[in-house]
């Protein structure tokens, strides 16, 4: 990203707007922290005839195959795009890039991306253009919670009883002054992070492929004013945690664990309502986003839900690229010919 012109700097500083993981921290952080050190970066960005910086797409390559600078910690990615600009001279941007692209790779594979995104018909149309094969296909939604004018309140009465009984039920006095611990600062991330990693650890979780990245994110978000780390304890000793991200009127539930010690106890249903109740009065955000996935838990909290897709274009002119679209359109077959057999 040090590579990135300045200028090109104002198009991280318009799409990172409006959802953190389109800014530039969250690139730099993924980038360094979080990605295989073998995979090349590649930041592509062209300018409108006017020299005006137009669009810019953080990717990775290896071996031919392009993809965007996003993987499993990524909860949206999107090519960064200068909406000033008439769309003819975006779709020139987009062209040209797709044109770079085309001479040196064989398949560009973009996920996960908002199914409404705005620019996904000029991407889709320009690399047509260019000679590229494209289609989509869906991948993991994002559940959402629509708040805006929502209060705490106001949230927990509108749950389902069952939700509210059983966490009652099961974790009795929720008030005991030791529960809850909500970590913001700079100065808590220490503790707060010794504290999630204890109840990572002793969870249904996998390790962390990159074992450093989530400390390096809270520590980022902390310094940013957007961590929200909550820790739910039963007798001293760390039984959930959560990590949420509060970003310009948007909060995301980005990770969240809990002891299996305690999974009969709804630990992590409590937690997640404390959660609910200190973002919604402390932050009032107008959305709620659950992380991607379509778990059933998540309806009970967060009732609409967003497609996410993921984008491909194959380059038929290199041996690979072929192949790979005649996979991808045999496999769409196959699935629409069970779909129809009810299968």
């Amino acid at each position: 990203m040090s590579r990135v012109p300045e200028d090109f700097a104002a198009l991280f500083e318009r799409d990172g707007a409006r959802d953190f993981f389109l800014t530039r921290d969250w690139f730099e952080l993924l980038s360094a922290q979080g990605l295989d050190p073998a995979l090349d970066r590649l930041i592509l960005g062209a300018r409108s005839q006017g020299g005006t910086p137009a669009a810019l797409m953080p990717l990775a390559s290896s071996d031919g195959k392009v993809t965007g600078l996003a993987n499993y910690y990524t909860m949206l990615y999107a090519p960064l795009i200068n909406t000033s600009l008439p769309d003819s001279e975006v779709a020139d941007a987009l062209r040209a890039i797709a044109r770079t692209l085309k001479a040196q790779c064989c398949t560009v594979h973009l996920r996960p991306m908002a199914a409404d995104a705005p620019v996904l018909p000029a991407l889709s149309r320009t690399f047509r253009e260019a000679g590229f094969v494209v289609d989509s296909y869906p991948c993991s939604a994002m559940r959402y919670l629509d708040c805006r004018g929502l209060d705490a309140a106001t949230f927990t009465a509108g749950l389902e009883s069952r939700i509210t009984n059983t966490i009652r039920r099961n974790m009795g006095d929720m008030r005991a002054p030791d529960s809850f611990a909500l970590y913001t600062e700079p100065s808590e991330v220490d503790r707060a992070m010794t504290l999630y990693e204890a109840v990572y650890a002793a969870s249904w979780k996998e390790a962390e492929p990159f074992p450093g990245f989530m400390r390096a994110l809270a520590e980022l978000c902390a310094r940013r004013g957007m961590l929200r780390l909550g820790c739910w304890s039963i007798d001293g000793d760390p039984a959930a945690a959560q990590f949420w991200i509060v970003h310009n009127g948007r909060a995301t539930i980005y990770k969240l664990a809990h002891d299996r010690l305690y999974h009969t106890r709804s630990v992590g249903s409590a937690l997640t309502l404390r959660m609910f109740q200190e973002i919604l009065d402390g932050d009032h955000p107008g959305r709620i986003d659950f992380g991607l996935g379509e778990e059933p838990f998540k309806a009970d909290w967060t009732p609409d839900s967003a497609p996410r897709i993921g984008w491909l274009a194959f380059n038929p002119l290199t041996p690979r690229g072929a192949a790979a679209a005649a996979r991808h359109k045999a496999g769409r077959l196959f699935r629409l010919s069970r779909r129809r057999k009810g299968v």
